[in-house]
């Protein structure tokens, strides 16, 4: 039982998952503060310990997180934004 809470726990917050990449979104939509708060929070709902710099006025969101690329691309566009290209950089 205490395996499997540990397990869990360790999953939530990115610590078992050394798959840890970067990538540069560019977006369309992004607004307002809101948007950058609204975004920020849905990458974070997928890695608490994910990074997340936005940059609103050209259109970027750069994340280094172990979540996938497909979930960011879809929390983003959750949020009313439209991804334009997605880069990995390593």
């Amino acid at each position: 039982m205490l395996e499997m809470l540990l397990a869990q726990l360790g999953n939530a917050v990115g610590f078992f998952n050394t798959s840890v990449e970067m990538i540069t979104f560019q977006v369309t939509g992004m607004t307002c503060g809101h948007c950058d708060t609204a975004i920020r929070n849905a990458i974070h709902a997928l890695d608490i310990a994910a990074e997340v710099k936005i940059d609103r006025y050209n259109g970027l969101v750069e994340v280094i997180s172990s979540a996938s690329r497909v979930e960011m691309q879809s929390a983003i566009e959750e949020m009313g934004c439209r991804i334009v290209e997605a880069v990995s950089t390593e």
